[in-house]
């Protein structure tokens, strides 16, 4: 929530920590470190601006929504009989100019990255294809790790 709030290519910590205290009153969760959270989402955003994930130029839809019609077939170990409906929300899907990038940020205490692969790797697969279908794009597929503080590419 306090990323959909946030201007990821413009964000100042400033802003960060207003919508950090914003959406932290909203839960009434007022006794977690505000500056500590607003820290380590800057943090995020710097790593995806280092890696050309998010220019000044990224056309970036956040919570990006779609629905498909699909049987998972070499997704999940037991495909559906049938195509049924699929619907998956994104949590960063950007735009550069010659190429689409899934972001899925977790939050997850893990001790190596390999444990997010596998762990996420057939939700993962669903959005690359949700966006192949949905909008004809291939798309490069990362999770950021706030346990790891870490971007990691994901091989699909």
């Amino acid at each position: 929530m306090i990323i959909e709030l946030t201007d990821l290519i413009n964000a100042s910590y400033e802003d960060i920590l207003h919508n950090v205290q914003k959406v932290l009153e909203e839960f009434n969760a007022s006794n977690l470190n505000k500056a500590a959270l607003s820290k380590r989402i800057l943090e995020m955003i710097e790593c995806l601006k280092s890696q050309n994930i998010i220019t000044k130029n990224s056309k970036i839809e956040k919570e990006y929504e779609f629905v498909i019609k699909d049987n998972l077939s070499g997704i999940v170990e037991n495909e559906l009989e049938e195509a049924s409906l699929i619907q998956g929300i994104i949590d960063l899907y950007v735009e550069n100019e010659n190429k689409s990038i899934i972001v899925d940020f977790k939050t997850d205490k893990v001790d190596t990255q390999e444990e997010l692969k596998e762990r996420y790797l057939p939700q993962l697969t669903v959005y690359k294809k949700g966006v192949k279908l949905a909008l004809g794009k291939t798309a490069d597929v990362y999770i950021y790790s706030f346990s790891l503080d870490k971007l990691i590419k994901i091989d699909i």
